[in-house]
């Protein structure tokens, strides 16, 4: 993670505790995302999406009552009109920069509405992030929308990157045994399924298309509705099937998702490609926003690739027989795995 820098849409380490090293092991202090995974919002607040096309709100109802509607409906008069959220009214009223919605004790039972332009700040957002971390040469593996944590000023951050491999837990329904290895089958690319199991920056890509239709499918399981067990998977892919477009999701965006999920590796869009396509759809006052909140990570990054350029140049001075080795970066195409400097032994 100190290899990568910062980015606003990545969780960022702030420190690591090494004290009691022997017993306790490392301890890293990343940045705290309080509202929580995107997939877990959409599942508690799906009641209250709104379509700013449709200008009606969207009613997911199950046989028995949730608490948001039982609390809509206690705290909501006979005479009062359901509200509306039109244009940019959107989660920026409850992910506020002057303080955390998540601060209040009703949060969880009051709900949270939200727009088709919340989910598309989401994806740019998401689309920027996997830009970035494959700029450094990273590929993430995992990218589902319980891997992506919402914040103020509806920022999202990605998560679970670089220690999934060790740190995830296995007993998950979205989860299956692969060899020696628990693998997400539902977000893998046709090519990481086969026995090669192979991935690259475009596997990521296939990923970030089930990340998009999670959007908007509002957090529906993938696959779940085709009836499609882990194991029929890869042949319902090899067979040409794709997921149905969601019913939130206008034909363009579906259009992208289809393109990440395309069966030749080479012809999916990399993750430039996308975050421009998605910028076009959102105004350019809220993108600039986003880019104003990482321009301090930016700037960061700048002052810290000068402090280790002077290490590196003092680590010279001092030892001037030092070897150091650097592997060759591949930025866009199959992971070959970036290695910082490092001083031979």
């Amino acid at each position: 993670m100190m290899y990568l820098g910062q980015h606003l849409n990545v969780v960022n380490l702030l420190g690591v505790v090494t004290k009691d090293f022997e017993n306790s092991g490392i301890m890293i202090i990343v940045e705290y995302c309080e509202g929580g995974s995107i997939e877990d919002f959409l599942e508690k607040n799906r009641i209250w999406f709104h379509d700013e096309n449709n200008h009606e709100t969207v009613s997911i109802r199950s046989t028995t009552q949730t608490e948001n509607e039982q609390y809509s409906e206690d705290n909501q008069s006979d005479d009062e009109p359901e509200s509306e959220l039109e244009g940019d009214e959107q989660l920026s009223n409850d992910f506020s920069s002057t303080g955390s919605q998540f601060d209040d004790p009703s949060y969880e039972k009051r709900g949270v509405s939200f727009t088709r332009t919340d989910l598309l700040c989401w994806a740019f957002q998401v689309a920027r992030a996997m830009h970035f971390l494959t700029s450094r040469n990273v590929l993430h593996r995992d990218l589902a929308a319980r891997n992506i944590l919402l914040c103020t000023n509806n920022v999202v951050k990605i998560c679970d990157f670089g220690l999934a491999r060790s740190l995830r837990d296995r007993n998950t329904k979205k989860y299956y045994k692969k060899g020696q290895e628990s693998v997400p089958f539902g977000y893998l690319a046709p090519e990481s399924l086969s026995s090669k199991q192979k991935y690259s920056a475009y596997t990521d890509v296939w990923s970030f298309g089930i990340v998009l239709w999670e959007f908007f499918s509002l957090g529906v399981v993938p696959y779940f509705q085709e009836n499609i067990g882990f194991t029929e998977i890869e042949n319902y892919l090899q067979n040409g099937n794709r997921l149905k477009k969601p019913h939130h999701a206008p034909q363009f965006i579906y259009d992208i998702m289809t393109s990440c999920w395309n069966a030749v590796p080479e012809s999916r869009p990399l993750f430039d490609s996308l975050e421009q396509q998605i910028s076009k759809l959102l105004e350019p006052e809220l993108l600039q926003r986003f880019f104003d909140l990482n321009k301090v990570y930016m700037d960061s990054n700048s002052k810290n690739c000068e402090s280790a350029k002077n290490r590196f140049l003092a680590t010279l001075k001092s030892c001037p027989i030092a070897l150091f080795f650097s592997q060759k970066t591949n930025h866009n195409n199959d992971f070959t795995g970036g290695i910082p400097l490092q001083q031979l032994a």
